[in-house]
């Protein structure tokens, strides 16, 4: 008797369990409201006075760190263990420096772990996998990922870097089942983090803001987590208040993650970003300045080279531009990281186009993410493929993102394809998103829905040079 009722607990617990996943699932994707109920968060202003006791950031604390435990693992060629911790902090300063570099490292530290011991090692199985991910090397990461997972189906670790490589390769769905089952068990920042950028992708950006506000509150009170962490989800709590638009409150966010992290090139970017497309030039050729010095990313250089533009300087705009190509050149060296960006710069300033289509062809390959279609179709759009840049956009609509930028490329194409309702439709929306993407294209939608407004005017605008700067040597 008393088994029977055991049993039935036990299958009702299962049930519960399913019901709880399957509903999570759902809601990430924006198929029902989430509310979060069992997170017992912070107060905001306990958590801002919790912020103000983190220690200031030290950028020596790192450095010091790592000499000490690669002076160690010299001592001992068999120090499974210390091998493991050093391809951690190879990842930590690749997340503060943005150097690549880093990252190898990790990967090679990491392997000579499990080269002196392969069980009960699952530090630096995890370290590998992440390793993999920070170099854009989601197939190979995925692979080891799922083989941790199934063999400690316990790590959260594991789990939550399985749906961060779902959700970076495109593979929504399952990144939301993921996401689910872990939220099941988890309410941490990081949780929250992942949820918000499913929604995000999925076309919930006031949800994906609530989200991603609560996680930073629950950082900001974490004194134990690293200063480029908790800069990090200021940051992404900027870039969901720039995707709606709210330029400003966008800026202190991004501002607020600088003051965390002094070293945060990437904030320091969406700030060049934002200030460009707010018109301000001279503030965002310093942030611009400042970022790139940091790490001089292909987005980066192109933004300084279209702030430069807009102010009227065409020299400083032209060395910018160079310095793109170069830039590419030597991360292509180090992998695929940036190629993405390389893409979108050669769409934007009708440039390689050739050669963009190829990067983003190849990016498919390894990502099939709505942001991949949409470098592919406008890198097509741009290079006079019509059809291919329809087909690829269609993908990249598919789950509805609320993308200024997306909504921008989804209103060319249609222009240039003869719908002029489907133009004016999307260019509208990307002007009602974030009137502030970009430095240039804005002004361009703009013009565009005009032409479209006008009676008796063509629909077909094509090609188009977005910023208009002048052109790299091919």
């Amino acid at each position: 008797m008393f088994r029977d009722r055991e049993l039935r607990n036990v299958e009702q617990s299962i049930q519960m369990k399913r019901a709880a996943v399957a509903a999570a699932s759902a809601a990430v994707l924006g198929l029902a409201g989430w509310a979060w109920t069992s997170l017992k968060a912070q107060p905001r202003a306990r958590a801002v006075a919790a912020a103000a006791q983190r220690e200031a950031y030290d950028p020596d604390r790192l450095e010091q760190t790592i000499r000490f435990y690669e002076k160690n693992i010299q001592r001992d060629s068999q120090d499974a263990i210390g091998r493991a911790l050093l391809a951690g902090l190879y990842s930590q300063r690749c997340r503060e420096t943005g150097d690549i570099a880093d990252a190898t490292r990790s990967e090679a530290m990491a392997r000579k772990s499990l080269a002196i011991r392969t069980r009960s090692n699952m530090a630096a199985y995890n370290q590998l996998a992440q390793s993999l991910f920070t170099q854009h090397r989601f197939p190979e990461s995925l692979a080891l990922t799922q083989k941790i997972v199934k063999a400690d189906p316990s790590g959260a670790s594991a789990q939550s870097l399985l749906v961060e490589l779902n959700t970076e390769m495109g593979d929504y769905k399952v990144a939301a089942h993921g996401m689910a089952k872990l939220a099941v068990n988890n309410h941490d920042s990081h949780t929250l983090a992942m949820t918000a950028r499913l929604m995000e992708l999925t076309g919930n950006l006031d949800g994906a803001l609530a989200q991603i506000q609560t996680a930073r509150t629950l950082a900001d009170a974490n004194l134990e987590m690293s200063a480029d962490a908790n800069a990090w989800y200021h940051m992404r709590e900027g870039n969901m208040l720039g995707a709606l638009g709210r330029a400003d409150e966008a800026k202190k966010a991004y501002l607020a993650a600088v003051a965390v992290f002094p070293n945060d090139y990437r904030s320091m970017t969406f700030l060049t970003r934002l200030c460009a497309g707010q018109g301000n030039y001279t503030e965002a050729i310093q942030w611009g300045t400042r970022s790139a010095a940091i790490v001089p990313t292909p987005e980066t250089l192109a933004l300084l080279g279209d702030a430069y533009t807009a102010s009227g300087d065409a020299r400083q705009a032209k060395v910018q531009y160079a310095m793109v190509d170069a830039a590419g050149r030597i991360a292509r060296a180090q992998g695929g990281v940036y190629d993405r960006q390389r893409a979108v710069y050669c769409a934007d300033h009708h440039v390689h186009l050739a050669q963009a289509v190829q990067i983003a062809r190849h990016e498919l390959t390894i990502r099939h993410d709505v942001f991949a279609y949409d470098t592919l179709a406008w890198a097509s759009y741009q290079a006079g493929d019509l059809r291919g840049a329809s087909a690829a956009m269609a993908k990249a609509l598919a789950w509805r993102t609320q993308d200024a930028q997306m909504q921008y490329h989804a209103g060319m194409i249609a222009q240039a394809l003869g719908d002029r309702d489907g133009a004016r439709a999307h260019l509208a929306k990307a002007l009602a998103l974030n009137p502030y993407w970009n430095p240039f294209a804005p002004k361009q939608a703009r013009l565009a829905l005009a032409k479209l407004n006008a009676p008796g005017t063509s629909a077909v605008q094509f090609p188009i040079s977005t910023q208009n700067p002048p052109k790299p040597r091919s």
